[in-house]
């Protein structure tokens, strides 16, 4: 996990703690919304079904440690050809793709 981790000063070590506890809640909230879904019988239970600017899914930057739902992330379109995009999720803190 630390492998891509750029620092940029001792408060980006201190924050570490704070940021794997944002990441344990994102994901005890993306579970709970799936078996909430689960118990009244959504058909797509295991997949969020209204796209990445709704989606609780925990995600974590590799480069700062940033962490939190998906929908909290930027939501960006970078280009891949000459007449292509692709979605990107980026950090809100570094910028980072995730």
């Amino acid at each position: 996990m630390l492998r891509h981790f750029e620092p940029q000063g001792m408060g980006d070590w201190l924050l570490i703690p704070w940021w794997l506890l944002r990441y344990g809640l994102a994901w005890l909230v993306w579970q709970a919304m799936t078996l909430w879904r689960l118990a009244h019988g959504e058909p797509r239970a295991w997949a969020w079904m209204w796209g990445r600017h709704d989606d609780p899914e925990p995600v974590l930057c590799e480069r700062c440690l940033w962490a939190g739902p998906r929908a909290w992330t930027i939501h960006a379109y970078h280009a891949c050809g000459d007449d292509d995009v692709e979605p990107v999720d980026e950090c809100p803190r570094c910028g980072a793709d995730i």
